[in-house]
């Protein structure tokens, strides 16, 4: 039953940091998103400092070159991802971060010819169906997209890419 308290565990340490991450946007601290983005990226590139360090073995070319790719999606994750928690509530934002798996089903199954069975295509159908609800408000008696789940969305399919490399 261990593994239930690291479960819980990391859904808590996930949320207290999307808060941190939405006080961090709220309160100014940056002029824009992107302060945040370029702060938690540094913290990224710090990581190219423990290479001198450890036995770093290069496959190919190829495969350092995929690396840096991953390495720029998730970097392209963060942008989007803090101008959505900038505009919109936290609880609203994240929420889409469920439907990550459609994004990862879509380009594995153009990329390496992932297939699934019907139940879990009903599955990601239901998921579709919750994240559509969670993005819409209305307005002037009319439903619309929050402006936020566009720039969640560009976020959410960057982190897909950075997943399947």
């Amino acid at each position: 039953m261990n593994w239930l308290f690291y479960a819980l565990l990391a859904y808590f340490l996930w949320a207290f940091c999307n808060i941190i991450d939405k006080i961090v946007v709220s309160k100014k601290h940056f002029k824009s998103s992107i302060g945040p983005a370029m702060l938690i990226n540094l913290f990224y590139g710090m990581t190219f400092l423990i290479i001198p360090f450890i036995e770093l073995k290069i496959g190919s070319m190829f495969h350092l070159f995929l690396a840096l790719l991953t390495g720029v999606f998730l970097f392209l994750t963060i942008f989007p991802y803090y101008k959505a928690i900038s505009l919109d509530h936290v609880s609203r934002v994240i929420p889409l971060w469920q439907l990550s798996p459609i994004f990862i089903l879509l380009i594995s199954m153009f990329t390496i010819g992932e297939s699934l069975s019907y139940n879990q295509y009903l599955g990601f159908g239901v998921l579709l169906a919750a994240g559509f609800l969670i993005s819409i408000k209305k307005a002037e008696g009319i439903f619309r997209l929050r402006k936020s789940v566009y720039y969640a969305l560009i976020a959410i399919l960057f982190g897909a890419i950075y997943s399947v490399l």
